[in-house]
């Protein structure tokens, strides 16, 4: 049976991709947000970028008063906010973890690791609009079904899960970049995360999700 999904708990604001705007306007835009997210918690903006130390983790640097500071290792106390720019889907669920009790804002991308399915899934303000993202009410049951699977081997729950996942393509339903980024929203594992898209990689011709419009 599935388990219901485990959420990270942490406010969450996203800048969508815009074709129209660089990216260094799109990460302002993310740092507004979450200054004044870390502001309310005494404690610096942290920018995780892509790179990877031995010893920490993903690299990254902090801001606080509105200054720039050299890349340090992680803070004890943890962040008041995190910003995420261009992230991929293992680098966002990562990110999340670092949020917790915080807050997160993430800036999209145009390729595979685009932001509406994880954005609706943790309820993320849209930084353009004010307004906060929502999953489909029947598109979020399914990928809570998904969500509580156990992907790690276990035959059953796999079955389960292509079949589902079988179920939502036939519906037209089954897109990869808004069900793999909700399930990153939902706690979903990296190997769990894998597992669902190798599913649908073998239900669907790779071609199909290439061809997805970008956010």
């Amino acid at each position: 049976m599935p388990q219901p999904p485990v959420y990270s708990r942490f406010e969450a604001a996203w800048v969508p991709f815009a074709p129209d705007r660089s990216r260094q306007a799109a990460s302002d835009l993310a740092w507004q947000w979450a200054a004044r997210q870390a502001a309310a918690r005494g404690r610096p903006v942290i920018s995780i970028g892509g790179g990877r130390s031995a010893n920490s983790g993903p690299v990254f640097g902090r801001r606080a008063g509105g200054r720039g500071l050299a890349p340090d290792a992680p803070l004890r106390d943890g962040p008041g906010a995190v910003v995420l720019c261009n992230p991929t889907f293992d680098l966002l669920g990562w990110a999340g973890q670092l949020s917790a009790g915080s807050a997160l804002a993430v800036v999209g991308d145009r390729g595979p690791h685009r932001l509406t399915g994880w954005a609706g899934a943790v309820g993320a303000v849209n930084l353009d609009t004010g307004e906060r993202s929502r999953l489909d009410a029947s598109l979020r049951d399914c990928l809570t079904t998904l969500a509580g699977y156990d992907m790690n081997g276990h035959t059953s729950d796999l079955g389960s899960a292509h079949r589902l996942l079988a179920d939502m393509a036939a519906a037209g339903r089954l897109e990869r970049a808004v069900i793999l980024g909700a399930l990153v929203g939902f706690g979903v594992s990296a190997k769990g995360l894998a597992a669902v898209a190798e599913l649908i990689d073998l239900i669907l011709p790779v071609a199909t999700w290439l061809a997805t419009p970008s956010d």
